[in-house]
Protein backbone atom coordinates (compact mmCIF):
# COMPACT_ATOMS: atom_id res chain seq x y z
CA UNK A 1 0.00 0.00 0.00
CA UNK A 2 0.90 3.39 -0.38
CA UNK A 3 -0.11 7.17 -0.09
CA UNK A 4 -0.69 8.55 -3.48
CA UNK A 5 0.41 12.22 -2.17
CA UNK A 6 3.76 10.60 -0.73
CA UNK A 7 4.61 8.72 -3.91
CA UNK A 8 4.52 12.08 -6.43
CA UNK A 9 7.77 13.10 -5.63
CA UNK A 10 10.29 9.67 -6.49
CA UNK A 11 7.34 9.51 -9.29
CA UNK A 12 8.60 12.50 -11.44
CA UNK A 13 12.14 11.73 -10.42
CA UNK A 14 11.86 8.74 -11.94
CA UNK A 15 9.96 10.37 -14.90
CA UNK A 16 12.26 13.08 -15.84
CA UNK A 17 15.08 10.63 -16.49
CA UNK A 18 13.06 8.52 -17.76
CA UNK A 19 11.75 10.94 -20.75
CA UNK A 20 15.11 12.00 -21.20
CA UNK A 21 16.74 8.87 -21.66
CA UNK A 22 14.19 7.96 -23.92
CA UNK A 23 14.67 11.28 -26.31
CA UNK A 24 18.31 10.35 -26.23
CA UNK A 25 17.21 6.47 -27.08
CA UNK A 26 15.36 7.19 -30.20
CA UNK A 27 17.65 9.98 -31.59
CA UNK A 28 20.54 7.29 -31.20
CA UNK A 29 18.12 4.85 -32.95
CA UNK A 30 17.39 6.87 -35.42
CA UNK A 31 21.29 7.62 -36.28
CA UNK A 32 21.68 3.97 -36.30
CA UNK A 33 18.87 2.32 -38.69
CA UNK A 34 16.54 5.27 -39.67
CA UNK A 35 16.44 6.85 -43.05
CA UNK A 36 14.51 10.09 -41.31
CA UNK A 37 14.20 12.01 -38.31
CA UNK A 38 16.48 14.01 -36.03
CA UNK A 39 19.13 11.46 -35.79
CA UNK A 40 20.18 10.59 -39.13
CA UNK A 41 20.13 14.63 -40.25
CA UNK A 42 22.85 14.36 -37.70
CA UNK A 43 24.76 11.82 -39.21
CA UNK A 44 23.89 13.31 -42.58
CA UNK A 45 25.41 16.61 -41.69
CA UNK A 46 28.57 15.02 -39.72
CA UNK A 47 29.71 13.06 -42.57
CA UNK A 48 29.52 16.11 -44.51
CA UNK A 49 31.12 18.09 -42.27
CA UNK A 50 28.51 20.78 -41.64
CA UNK A 51 28.98 21.57 -38.28
CA UNK A 52 26.30 24.44 -38.60
CA UNK A 53 23.65 21.62 -39.28
CA UNK A 54 24.75 19.32 -36.23
CA UNK A 55 24.70 21.85 -33.92
CA UNK A 56 21.00 23.79 -35.29
CA UNK A 57 19.94 19.96 -34.76
CA UNK A 58 21.14 19.49 -31.29
CA UNK A 59 19.47 22.73 -30.35
CA UNK A 60 16.24 22.18 -31.19
CA UNK A 61 16.96 18.46 -29.50
CA UNK A 62 17.98 20.78 -26.20
CA UNK A 63 15.16 23.05 -26.40
CA UNK A 64 12.86 19.80 -27.25
CA UNK A 65 14.02 18.53 -24.11
CA UNK A 66 13.68 21.77 -21.94
CA UNK A 67 10.14 21.92 -22.99
CA UNK A 68 9.39 18.37 -21.70
CA UNK A 69 11.49 18.99 -18.36
CA UNK A 70 9.46 22.22 -17.97
CA UNK A 71 6.13 20.16 -18.48
CA UNK A 72 6.94 17.90 -15.62
CA UNK A 73 7.62 20.36 -13.33
CA UNK A 74 4.44 22.07 -14.39
CA UNK A 75 2.56 18.84 -13.59
CA UNK A 76 4.80 17.96 -10.54
CA UNK A 77 4.13 21.55 -9.02
CA UNK A 78 0.49 20.98 -9.44
CA UNK A 79 -0.12 17.62 -8.03
CA UNK A 80 2.43 18.34 -5.12
CA UNK A 81 0.44 21.52 -3.87
CA UNK A 82 -0.35 20.01 -0.67
CA UNK A 83 3.30 20.22 0.12
CA UNK A 84 3.46 23.73 0.19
Amino acid sequence: RFILPSIVPPLFSGLRVGVIYSLLGVVTAEMVASRVGLGQQVVYYSSIFRTDGVMAILFVLAIVALIINAALEYAERKLNAWRA
